[in-house]
C-alpha cells in the first residue's frame, strides 16, 4: 500500500497531516506578499526591493504595510532606520549650493523636500529676514494668491 508515493508504515494511520495555521487562515494576498519578500531577500538589489514594494502596495492594506514598515525599521539601528525612513518619504536633506540659477535650484530642492523640510527652511529663512525683507516677502506672497 502506498500513500502519496511513500510506503505506509504498518500500524500507522494513513490520514493526511494536519494543515498549519498559516495554510488554514492565510489570505492569498499575504502568501504572495511573503513570496516576494523571499525573492527580494535573495536578489538583494535596488530593483528587486522596488518591485517588492510595488507588489506589497497592491497586496497589502495600508495598515498592513505600515505594520511591516514599523517592524522592519524596529529591526535595525536607529540611525539607519531614520536614514531609510527619510529616503522612503522623499526627504531632500540640506539644499546644495547653487551652480547656476538660484531660483531654479531652490525649486528643484523644494520638489524633492518633504513638507516638514520645506516648512522648516521657510520659517528659518523668514525669521532671518530684515523687517524690510519680511514686508517685501509678505507683499510677494499676497500677490501669488
Amino acid at each position: 500500500m502506498t500513500v502519496r508515493g511513500k510506503e505506509a508504515v504498518e500500524g500507522r494511520a494513513t490520514r493526511p497531516a494536519p494543515r498549519s495555521m498559516k495554510a488554514r487562515y492565510a489570505k492569498s494576498e499575504h502568501e504572495k506578499a511573503a513570496k516576494v519578500l523571499g525573492y527580494a531577500l535573495t536578489l538583494d538589489t535596488p530593483d528587486a526591493w522596488y518591485a517588492a514594494s510595488a507588489v506589497w502596495q497592491a497586496r497589502m492594506t495600508p495598515q498592513e504595510a505600515a505594520a511591516k514598515a514599523w517592524a522592519a525599521l524596529h529591526a535595525t539601528e536607529p540611525e539607519l532606520a531614520l536614514m531609510v525612513a527619510r529616503a522612503a518619504l522623499g526627504c531632500a536633506g540640506v539644499p546644495l549650493p547653487t551652480l547656476d540659477d538660484i531660483v531654479a535650484d531652490a525649486g528643484w530642492w523644494a520638489d524633492l523636500a518633504g513638507p516638514e523640510e520645506r516648512a522648516a527652511y521657510a520659517v528659518a529663512c523668514f525669521n532671518r529676514f530684515s523687517p524690510v525683507e519680511r514686508e517685501e516677502f509678505r507683499e510677494f506672497v499676497r500677490g501669488q494668491e
